[in-house]
């Protein structure tokens, strides 16, 4: 099995990647942001070279970020919230609807948790 990997935080990218190889899975791994337009690009263009296709996409990235009452939390951060738990899942798919066409198929899962 084959996995492309993405984490915000290298430490713990390292020791997912580091279960997963010992497990038996071949792994790309790499640091970034999925916030980012440009993190989901090289999300595809990584699978590809490393796997010539796409199986399945999962979206497992969220969190709080910030635990504070209300009045504590301003703009910046309420939006950083719902860019990782909302919009990222939404805005950045696009770039792999294609290849699923392509190919003739293709999953998108798409993990939230609550606290």
């Amino acid at each position: 099995m084959g996995l492309v990997l993405i984490d915000i935080n290298e430490a713990a990218l390292k020791a997912t990647a580091d279960v997963c190889t010992a497990a038996g899975s071949k792994v790309v791994a790499f640091v970034g942001d999925v916030t980012r337009t440009e993190t989901f690009e090289r999300a595809l263009k990584e699978t590809l070279d490393a796997f010539g296709k796409v199986d399945f996409l999962i979206n497992y990235a969220g969190g709080a970020l910030k635990v504070a009452p209300i009045e504590e939390m301003d703009d910046a951060i309420n939006r950083r919230i719902i860019d990782l738990n909302l919009t990222s899942t939404i805005t950045k798919l696009p770039d792999f609807h294609p290849q699923f066409k392509q190919q003739g198929y293709g999953k998108i899962i798409n993990v939230s948790e609550c606290v």
